[in-house]
Order: structure tokens, then C-alpha cells, then sequence
């Protein structure tokens, strides 16, 4: 099991503050984000889920996955991705959120943000906290579970998240996961 000791409610709370400023500085809409909750089942790296009030967006919950991230460079990058999302417009990986990770990208140094998706690297560090995985024929990316989800009923009924393919989605043994992420 990898060493999380790093993970702790302090360092996020200042990452997110650094992530926020970054984003403020470029002069970017910003909703507030209310809480940052690592969660250590979250089946993703990161998720963003706006707070409506009377119909209209007032602020953000943002979640991040513990087990998910190797690194805190790592855990900067979700940050930064999900906060993104709480800008206005940017509630998907449409254009809007895509010009922004550019510029926080050209401004900041990080890597890939503007991606509709940001891929898991799956490694000796984290695998042994997932046990199912799925692999798309067609792009060959690894989504890892930590539990049995819906998608192992029919995973030719879904579609990639990165490269958008139906139908292409098989399950796969955790020893292939880690020789196709050493690979």
C-alpha cells in the first residue's frame, strides 16, 4: 500500500488556495468553491459538483480521490482540472474549459490540463487499491474501479472516456493492468 501520509485536509486546503489564485490571477470567473472533500471512494480522480440556489449556480463541492493520486503533483493537477470546472461556462470539457487549461497551461507549467480527461496512471504505487478494471479496444486506456460498478454487467453498452469509442470496453485482470501501464 502506497504512503498517503502527504494527503492530509491541510495540504489540500493549500493547494486549493494556491489553485484558486492561479486561476484569479488570469482573471478567470471563479464560483466559490465551499468544501474540498477527499473521499476515499471515489471512483475518479476528482469530480466538481455545483451548489444550485433557485436554479442558477451559487458555488462548488469538489471531491478528490485519496487512493487515486501517487503523488501531490499529482493531486495539483486534479485540483486545478476540477477547479476549472467551477469557472462559469466551464461545467464540461466543452471549448470555454479547454481555452482555460490552455492558459493556465502557458501560465503555470502544468501538463495536459486543457485534455478532456486526464488519464490515471496506474502503477505499482496505486494498483493495489483497485480490483477491477475495464480497457478500451480501441485506445487501449485503463479505467480502474475500486468497486464492481455497472459497467461490468454490459461494458459493450459504454463509451471510452477518452477517445469516445462505443462498445469497445472489455474487462481485464489486474496483472494485465500493470504489464500494460509498464508497458
Amino acid at each position: 500500500m502506497k504512503d498517503t501520509s502527504w494527503f492530509t485536509k491541510g495540504f489540500v486546503k493549500k493547494t486549493v488556495s494556491e489553485v484558486e489564485a492561479e486561476i484569479k490571477a488570469l482573471g478567470l470567473p471563479l464560483f466559490p468553491v465551499i468544501e474540498v472533500i477527499p473521499s476515499e471512494t471515489l471512483r475518479v480522480l476528482g469530480s466538481a459538483k455545483v451548489n444550485k440556489k433557485n436554479g442558477k449556480a451559487v458555488s462548488y463541492t469538489v471531491k478528490l480521490s485519496r487512493k487515486a493520486h501517487p503523488t501531490p503533483e499529482s493531486v495539483r493537477h486534479t485540483i486545478a482540472h476540477e477547479l476549472l470546472h467551477c469557472c462559469k461556462g466551464c461545467q464540461n470539457h466543452g471549448e470555454l474549459w479547454k481555452r482555460y487549461g490552455r492558459m493556465m497551461e502557458k501560465a503555470y507549467g502544468y501538463k495536459e490540463l486543457a485534455k478532456r480527461c486526464c488519464k490515471m496512471e496506474l502503477s505499482d504505487q496505486n494498483i493495489d487499491n483497485y480490483h477491477y478494471f475495464i480497457k478500451c479496444a480501441s485506445c487501449g486506456y485503463i479505467t480502474p474501479y475500486v468497486k464492481r460498478a455497472n459497467i461490468f454487467s454490459g461494458p459493450a453498452d459504454y463509451t471510452c472516456g477518452v477517445c469516445r469509442a462505443k462498445g469497445k470496453l472489455h474487462e481485464i485482470t489486474k496483472g494485465e493492468a500493470l504489464a500494460a501501464a509498464n508497458a
